[in-house]
């Protein structure tokens, strides 16, 4: 199988959107031998990270190390949803009466009465009973943040959620954690 080297030089991608996507693929190859037991087995797959620095990265990869990128960015998950509508054929139905914003009752199906589906734990800290999606793996900055509800901006950073008001900051704290590092940051 034919191997396939990239250089990245930082300071010879156009924009900042470059450099960004480029700390994308950083943390997405970085990320696949924590989940390489959930993703179809590619034999013979190889990509790495060689040479990463302050001012870029070399990206060692094969065809099936490619596959195996891609089966990380596109991989279905299962997610709970509610609809007014009941769906046909459908294993799990929870009808629930909830009010509108008219205060009229009305059904909804799989949420309870708040419109939460009470046993999905989202982002929660590591190693946590709450856990479902690990708070230190997300990094949320700009506006978000700026606009975020007190109660809530506590809740997710002592979920260890990596949180910035600006996103410059965001972009070089990924850099310094992601360039600058060999393996994914294990907490805050």
């Amino acid at each position: 199988m034919e191997e396939l080297e990239i250089i990245y030089e930082l300071a010879k991608l156009p924009s900042p959107q470059h450099r960004a996507g480029l700390a994308g693929l950083v943390l997405m190859v970085q990320y696949l031998p924590n989940v390489q037991h959930l993703l179809p087995q590619r034999e013979g797959a190889i990509i790495e990270l060689q040479n990463y620095n302050e001012f870029g990265v070399t990206l060692r990869l094969n065809l099936e190390g490619l596959k195996m990128l891609f089966d990380l960015a596109y991989q279905a998950y299962e997610e709970e949803r509610s609809t007014e509508t009941k769906i046909k054929k459908y294993d799990r139905v929870e009808e629930v009466e909830v009010l509108d914003k008219k205060d009229k009752s009305k059904s909804t199906y799989g949420f309870d009465e708040s419109g939460n589906f009470g046993d999905l734990k989202r982002l929660g800290k590591v190693g946590t009973d709450e856990c479902d999606l690990p708070g230190n793996e997300f990094w949320v900055g700009g506006e978000i943040v700026r606009n975020m509800e007190p109660e809530e901006k506590t809740r997710l950073d002592d979920a260890g959620v990596h949180l910035y008001a600006n996103p410059e900051q965001l972009f070089n704290a990924l850099a310094d954690a992601f360039l600058l590092s060999d393996k994914l940051p294990s907490d805050k």
